[in-house]
């Protein structure tokens, strides 16, 4: 299930208040609101599953994950807004994007107690926000006939972090061991001791 809200480009530029404005070209501001679900829950998730147990030669059948009823689609709401100004007959240019994004309902091996038998249940317990923006700048610094040469310049700032988990979560990999928690850093950290000095 997929809800696209996309708002036309409104082309500032072309306003009668910015007829005289000699040196812009161009003025556009663009905004964007998005709402998905991910189904990727699996066939049989959230239904009651058996495997087969051989005990001292006999064979029979235990129940082999915590059913799970009412797991639900994972929910992703995007959020998008942005501008574009380009100035002296298009000799230089600036772009600038801003976006959000959140996923909440997020599916999450939840930590189960040990006398349950099993190790985890898979919950809708988990959420996730990214921000982040993009910031570019383009000059045309040599525009002759037989030689042309552009200049440009792109900053970018990304930032995820875990808002909603049941538990941290350490992943072993690669020899590390990579943290995933809500405390504000993003997911499978690394991390460690901090030492106040040495001896």
């Amino acid at each position: 299930r997929t809800m696209v809200l996309s708002i036309n480009p409104f082309l500032v530029s072309s306003e009668k208040f910015l007829a005289g404005a000699k040196n812009l070209d161009l003025l556009k501001l663009r905004a964007s609101f998005g709402k998905t679900g991910n189904d990727d829950l699996g066939n049989y998730t959230a239904k009651q599953a058996y495997i087969s147990q051989n005990l001292l030669g006999i064979q029979g059948l235990v129940r082999g994950n915590v059913a799970n009823p009412q797991l639900q689609w994972e929910t992703g709401t995007r959020f998008n807004i942005g501008a574009d100004l380009s100035l002296f007959n298009e000799r230089l240019t600036f772009a600038f994007d801003y976006f959000s994004n959140k996923t909440n309902k997020m599916l999450s091996y939840e930590n189960l107690p040990t006398a349950s038998g099993y190790l985890y249940a898979i919950s809708n317990t988990g959420a996730m926000k990214n921000t982040g923006f993009d910031f570019s700048v383009n000059a045309r610094v040599v525009n002759q006939r037989q030689f042309k040469w552009d200049l440009g310049l792109v900053l970018m700032k990304y930032k995820g972090t875990l808002t909603q988990l049941p538990q941290d979560i350490i992943t072993n990999y690669g020899g590390a061991s990579l943290l995933s928690t809500t405390g504000g850093v993003g997911p499978a950290s690394f991390y460690g001791l901090k030492s106040n000095g040495v001896f």
